[in-house]
């Protein structure tokens, strides 16, 4: 009896862990224990039911690659006079918008935003018994907007930018052109699996239904690379532990190394996905549709 009990425990253990295992590979990722509130956003698939009526829904979801890009870059100024920082700031973003023109990149491609300009305070010391406030110097901060075409441009002009001592990538927007038929075809696949459903469902139970539906609710929404990188960080530690006579000992850590991947939602609660397939960063359009039908009540 033990025996069939273990083994029973062990088949069990194996489908939770075959489970947890489907849909994606391990990798360094399994170092990262922050699951976020993803699968709160993943909608669910049921069937709701009462002596009236119930309601069919289904779940889609279509990949697609973007078709343009928008990187933003920093540009930081310092200096000791409004005029000099003024000054080498336009000569910088001069430099780097000519070499972005160079590069094939139209200038109707590029804007240069102005961003702030404030005043820099350091302390010095007086008489060695204070710190005194003092005007240092001025910063100017700057934005130069690319509009890129592929993703392929944008390591490139970090390569370019850094010529021109510009380090800072502040983020990179990405966008499709017509959602309108994106949403059109998720529509037209929705439909499909929900007369699908509704004729599997009366087969099953016999119901008969008034002719006429509801389109009870809807929600069409969609998740941009930028939201669905997660962090992880991978290594092992030691533990130490410490004793009265150790107490002034401290220890030094070295830096880990954080790094980011994309981490797509899963398609476990779909009915649909269009493009599954993916090795490129996509954008996830979702669409979730409930229609209700009225169950025709016998006649007496």
């Amino acid at each position: 009896m033990k025996n069939i009990v273990f083994n029973c425990f062990i088949f069990l253990l194996f489908l939770c862990i075959a489970k947890n295992s489907l849909g994606q590979a391990g990798g360094n990722q399994l170092f990262d224990s922050n699951t976020k509130e993803r699968e709160l956003r993943i909608p669910e698939n049921r069937l709701y039911l009462n002596d009236s009526s119930f309601l069919i829904e289904a779940n889609v979801l279509k990949n697609v690659l973007p078709e343009t890009y928008i990187a933003v870059f920093g540009v930081t100024q310092s200096s000791k006079n409004v005029k000099s920082c003024n000054s080498i700031s336009a000569a910088r973003v001069s430099s780097f918008v000519k070499n972005l023109r160079n590069e094939g990149i139209p200038e109707t491609d590029i804007y240069t935003d102005f961003v702030n300009q404030y005043r820099v305070y350091d302390l010095k010391s007086a008489n060695n018994q204070y710190f005194e406030e003092y005007l240092k110097g001025f910063d100017l901060n700057k934005n130069v907007i690319v509009k890129l075409s592929k993703s392929e441009q944008i390591e490139k002009m970090l390569v370019i930018a850094s010529q021109d001592s510009i380090f800072d990538l502040v983020k990179v927007d990405c966008f499709v052109n017509d959602i309108t038929s994106i949403y059109d075809e998720l529509f037209v696949a929705a439909q499909e699996i929900i007369l699908k459903k509704k004729k599997l469902y009366l087969g099953l139970t016999g119901m008969v239904l008034l002719p006429q539906a509801q389109i009870f609710s809807e929600s069409f929404s969609s998740f941009y690379p930028s939201q669905l990188y997660d962090k992880y960080e991978a290594f092992e530690g030691t533990s130490v532990d410490y004793n009265y006579y150790e107490r002034s000992k401290s220890i030094v850590r070295k830096p880990k190394i954080q790094s980011f991947y994309y981490n797509p939602m899963s398609y476990s609660t779909f009915d649909k996905v269009i493009n599954p397939i993916i090795i490129e960063p996509a954008i996830q359009f979702l669409l979730k549709i409930r229609v209700r039908y009225s169950i025709a009540m016998p006649k007496k």
